[in-house]
């Protein structure tokens, strides 16, 4: 059988774009045959949106009507499967705490609604035999939330590791929006999507869901690009007294070159000025008006850039000034391209 696994939409009614993509999705699955559909979690942003859209989602989910689509709860959506809204005949809710367990093609399916306790509390009575389990929480794993630990989003329904060994076949997590990830534990294939668009800065790379091939004796899973989700990619530039115009330029020209339906812009200019500070700053913020038509969720952040005088008091960088101060200028402003982002990290 084939399986999708996504989450997170956060469906909103007055943003057209993520219903949109949970139609594009629907769309690959028919496209696929895929038998079953999973979305772990966070389908609507709130109740009253998942109120608002329950007939145009419905009618979604119906254009693949072979396909059974798994859905439970997250905290964002958490009232929004009572048993009298109606989805669809192929959309199977999994409302029912601790879990609630379904057949379907020969394999168990089992899903963990998003509920204020301890994955540990809910899962100590499920069965061994579950194909694939469907959970909305946080996986307490230093290769998956690395710093996030303080973030608003890990604090739902805690996972630890060792919770997950051998508990299913594969385990569809929900909940944390940033980035996909992958990994085993014992006989377990855990697997986050990262959400389905991005949500935030923190989204800065593809966004994905996961297509699953599985029987009762094989899983192959692969992670398939969202193709009409854009998503935060970071630009980078570096200024200093001499190459104000060359930044500014290269600035125009990246915006220029970047699709503004794929990407969204997170643009943080570093480096040192002196008195041509506060024009260099009203340049940056004419570029940012001039481009928020083409990029609605620009981020342009100058803040970083510190007094010239500063890093020149430092004796390293008057050698190195003193030293090059010959070169070409275009020679010389390449080389300071890439040395001075290093003594800006040395000299803080």
């Amino acid at each position: 059988m084939v399986i999708f696994h996504a989450a997170d939409l956060h469906l909103k009614a007055d943003q057209e774009q993520r219903l949109a993509i949970l139609k594009w999705l629907v769309d690959q699955a028919g496209k696929a045959r895929a038998g079953a559909f999973v979305i772990a979690g966070d389908l609507f942003d709130s109740d009253t949106d998942a109120r608002l859209l329950r007939p145009a989602v419905k009618g979604i989910l119906e254009g693949a009507a072979a396909t059974t689509f798994f859905v439970i709860p997250g905290n964002h959506d958490a009232g929004s499967f009572h048993p009298d809204h109606d989805y669809g005949r192929n959309v199977v809710p999994l409302t029912a705490k601790p879990f609630q367990l379904a057949d379907h093609g020969g394999l168990r399916f089992g899903g963990v609604p998003y509920q204020d306790k301890d994955f540990t509390d809910c899962v100590k009575d499920l069965p061994r035999d579950v194909d694939i389990l469907i959970v909305h929480g946080t996986l307490y794993d230093r290769d998956f939330i690395r710093q996030l630990v303080e973030d608003e989003e890990t604090k739902y329904l805690p996972i630890l590791p060792p919770d997950l060994e051998n508990i299913a076949r594969y385990v569809a997590l929900g909940h944390i929006h940033s980035r996909p990830f992958e990994k085993s534990y014992k006989n377990t294939r855990v697997a986050s999507p990262g959400s389905a668009l991005a949500l935030d800065v923190k989204c800065r790379s593809k966004r994905i869901f996961y297509r699953l091939v599985m029987d009762r004796t094989k899983l192959e899973l692969a992670p398939v690009e969202i193709e009409p989700a854009p998503y935060w990619q970071d630009e980078a530039f570096f200024v200093f007294p001499g190459n104000e115009e060359r930044t500014l330029q290269a600035l125009r020209d990246r915006l220029s070159g970047l699709d503004p339906n794929r990407i969204m812009p997170n643009i943080i200019v570093r480096g040192f000025l002196g008195e041509k500070g506060r024009e260099f700053s009203a340049q940056i913020a004419k570029i940012r008006d001039s481009f928020l038509a083409r990029f609605p969720d620009l981020t342009l952040d100058d803040r970083d850039i510190r007094s010239w005088d500063q890093i020149m008091t430092h004796p390293m960088v008057q050698k190195f000034i003193a030293k090059t101060d010959a070169l070409d200028p275009d020679l010389k402003y390449k080389i300071y391209e890439l040395i001075f982002p290093i003594f800006s990290e040395t000299i803080k």
